[in-house]
């Protein structure tokens, strides 16, 4: 399962694709482990193991593999990269501030109304701002592995 939400991530692909790439795509069910004629879980089987493993569950596997890499000498701890970047959240906010007609001037709608609750604007430079987080990472310089990895809101 942890697998199949690894290639769900690394190809940016929905429940219900990520079980058609598991079903057909022989790399996929190479890397999963799957025979050629063996069907992977279900897509809704899927979206119960995120939400069982929640953040904390997938914080503790990260750092399952952070140990093993070290242990295995990958990872060396002798310099560390540190550095953030912003990722836009997948919100429909035109459907959102078309929603938001009635004129009040209300700055933290989107906020309030947003799918995703735990995102905010803000804003790389004066002219270009965005809607979402802030993924901030710590890397091995030598490996170029990443030993820790932090996600804020937008605004952090």
């Amino acid at each position: 399962m942890f697998k199949m939400v690894f290639l769900q991530f690394l190809y940016d692909l929905s429940d219900r694709d990520i079980e058609e790439q598991c079903t057909w795509n022989m790399l996929f069910k190479c890397f999963l482990g799957l025979s050629a004629e063996e069907l992977p879980p279900d897509h809704t089987v899927l979206c119960r193991f995120r939400q069982h493993l929640g953040a904390g569950g997938f914080q503790r596997l990260f750092n399952q593999v952070v140990e093993q890499a070290r242990a295995q000498g990958l990872v060396s701890d002798r310099l560390h990269i540190i550095d953030a970047t912003h990722m836009t959240a997948k919100v429909d906010l035109f459907r959102l501030k078309k929603e938001h007609q009635d004129g009040n001037d209300d700055d933290h709608y989107v906020d309030r109304n947003s799918p995703d609750p735990d995102t905010r604007f803000d804003r790389k430079t004066p002219k270009k701002g965005f809607y979402g987080y802030k993924s901030h990472v710590v890397q091995d310089a030598d490996s170029e592995f990443f030993v820790q990895v932090l996600t804020t809101p937008g605004t952090v």
